[in-house]
Parts: C-alpha cells; sequence; structure tokens
C-alpha cells in the first residue's frame, strides 16, 4: 500500500471517529492519575501565560475534542482579568465543532479544519500555540509551521507521542487483538453461516453444508476467545468482548435473522474494526524518538523559537514516559 493510500485511510480513520462521537470515552485517558498528569502538566504551562490582565492569544493545534481549549479556560478563570481570544484546528470538521462547542458558550472559538502541517494563519499570529497529541500525525514539519505562527514574546507547547512509551505499548497490544479477531475471521465466518442458513431454510443446501459452517464459526469464536484471555484490561478489550459475546449470540440464532439484516451489522462492526486499526497504526506510527524530537527541535528554532526544551511527562515515577513535552520560545538572551 502506498504512503499516500495510507495516509488518506488513516485521515478517513479519523474523521469517522470524531463524526460519530468526539467526546467519546475510548478516545480519554480512563486513568484518572494519568488525567490528572495530563492536567497539571497544561496548569503549569498556561500559567507562565495568564497573568493579571492579559490579552492571551491561544491556538490549539490539531485540537481534537478540544481538551486543551477547555484547560485554558479553566485556567484562566482562576486569574484576574485575563481575557481570552482560543482558536482550533483539526483535519475533522466534527472535531473542530465539537472541540469549540464544549468549551460553553460564554467563550467563543473560532473553529477552522485544516492540516496541521498548513496552518491557514498569518506569521506570528498567536501568543500561545499548544497541541496535545496532534501535530506529529501531519508530520514533523508541522512543528515548524506552528513555530511560525507562533509571536516572537509567545510561547509554543505541546506533548508529543514517545516511541516506547506507555501509549504506544497500549496502542500496540490493542492492534494485537484487533489483528486476532480478523485473522480469526470471526465475522466472516458469522456472515458465511447466515448466509448458509437462510439458503437452507430455502432448501438450497444440505444440512452437511451448514453443520460444517457452524463448526468453522465455533473455531473462529474459540480463537478470538483465547486472544481476549491473553489481553489487558482496555477499550480495544472491552470493544472486542462485546462483540465475541454478540457473535456468539446471533450464531445461536442464526436463523431468526431476516435476509440482510445480520449481513448489514457485520459490515458496520467490519467498518469499525478496520478505523480502530487504521487509528492504533496510526499512532504507532507517529510516536517519535530522540532523532525525531531532534528534528522538530531544529525546526522550531529555524522559526525563530531558538530557546528549545524537550523533556518526559510520567504517570508516576519509575512509570514508563506517556509522552514527549516541547516548550518553545525566543530566547531572551
Amino acid at each position: 500500500m502506498s504512503s499516500a493510500k495510507l495516509r488518506s485511510q488513516t485521515r478517513t480513520a479519523w474523521a469517522d471517529f470524531w463524526s460519530h462521537g468526539a467526546s467519546r470515552s475510548d478516545h480519554r485517558f480512563r486513568d484518572a492519575g494519568t488525567a490528572g498528569v495530563l492536567r497539571e502538566h497544561w496548569n503549569n504551562v498556561f500559567a507562565t501565560r495568564f497573568v493579571p490582565g492579559a490579552n492571551v492569544s491561544v491556538l490549539d493545534a490539531a485540537c481534537g475534542e478540544g481538551a486543551l481549549l477547555r484547560a485554558a479556560r479553566d485556567c484562566a478563570e482562576a486569574v484576574e482579568d485575563v481575557s481570552l481570544d482560543l482558536h482550533c484546528t483539526d483535519i475533522a470538521p466534527a472535531a473542530v465543532r465539537a472541540a469549540a462547542a464544549s468549551v460553553g458558550d460564554d467563550l467563543p472559538v473560532a473553529p477552522i479544519v485544516a492540516d496541521g502541517a498548513a496552518l491557514p494563519y498569518a506569521d506570528e499570529s498567536f501568543d500561545c500555540v499548544v497541541s496535545q497529541f496532534g501535530l506529529e500525525y501531519a508530520g514533523l514539519d508541522a512543528f515548524a509551521d506552528a513555530a511560525r505562527v507562533t509571536a516572537q514574546t509567545g510561547a509554543f507547547s505541546a506533548l508529543v507521542h514517545r516511541g516506547g512509551g506507555a501509549i504506544e505499548v497500549e496502542c500496540r497490544a490493542n492492534l494485537v487483538l484487533l489483528d486476532a479477531v480478523r485473522d480469526a475471521g470471526l465475522l466472516r465466518s458469522l456472515e458465511r453461516l447466515s448466509s448458509l442458513a437462510a439458503r437452507q431454510a430455502a432448501g438450497k443446501v444440505a444440512p452437511a453444508a451448514l453443520e460444517r459452517a457452524a463448526e468453522r464459526f465455533q473455531a473462529s469464536a474459540e480463537a478470538v476467545g483465547e486472544a481476549l484471555r491473553a489481553a489487558q484490561p482496555g477499550a480495544a478489550r472491552t470493544l472486542i468482548e462485546r462483540l465475541w459475546r454478540d457473535c456468539s449470540t446471533a450464531a445461536a440464532r442464526v436463523g431468526l435473522y431476516g435476509v440482510g439484516e445480520l449481513e448489514a451489522w457485520l459490515a458496520a462492526h467490519a467498518t469499525e474494526l478496520d478505523a480502530y486499526a487504521h487509528r492504533m497504526r496510526s499512532m504507532i506510527e507517529a510516536a517519535c524518538d530522540e532523532a525525531e524530537m531532534a528534528e522538530i527541535a531544529r525546526g522550531l528554532d529555524a522559526f525563530g523559537l531558538t530557546s528549545v526544551v524537550i523533556g518526559e511527562v510520567r504517570a508516576s515515577d519509575g512509570a514508563p514516559a506517556l509522552a514527549w513535552s516541547v516548550t518553545a520560545s525566543v530566547d531572551a538572551g
């Protein structure tokens, strides 16, 4: 598959994800401790920019569901007489709509659908440019473009997927489970069973053929069950476990469904699983190693943000890194 086709499929997968519910819980950190660490990180970032009486323009680039817009709003509420001018971009129209709406009616947001590597703003447009697990999907050049739209008196901050980090490890585990379902042929075997059941009821297939199809489905279901037993708890396991149970129930009642009814249900789930796998692969592909972070730093420097600090964010001492952290501004010295 060409890289252009893969990028197109990945973009479609994320756009479909957001269009079916931009605040879906399976995209958020379910662990309260992890969510708290990220919240504290951004509280510290915004605290350096939000001072009494300031008027701060903020861009959340590759905004997703707008977590950073809400974090900026909440931080500003604790500072006297701060005025925020909020903007957000994302490649998915549903994402920017949901992000803007999530902030509330009292604080307007200007949403624009845009590629993170081609931000539709003039140079030095924003005092504070931020991104959380977003720009890296658009490629390393996206960070240089974020630097371009950052004001000389402003700052850029981002959290970036880390190669070998906790999030990538989870994505790889999710992908193993999703691939196990595909390789086991769970949905295909149930579709075949459903088709033969309809034909057998019409007297067009011998009972033995239906029995063989039922055996093949049972083998597929057992393979998925084995993969589930080996999987760690998480969003992918919850999704597959529910699908596995539903497929087993459907197989036991296969003769009760109308022609095409079960097939449509299976097609919808096949599309969902395929999109999920594309998202996991894109997250793994987007994860950056040390060399790529050095390239990001050079891109920021090239647009004048010469004071670049790259660090790591961890959920707790000794835990695997959640992300790279990047902060950049003009060197006052």
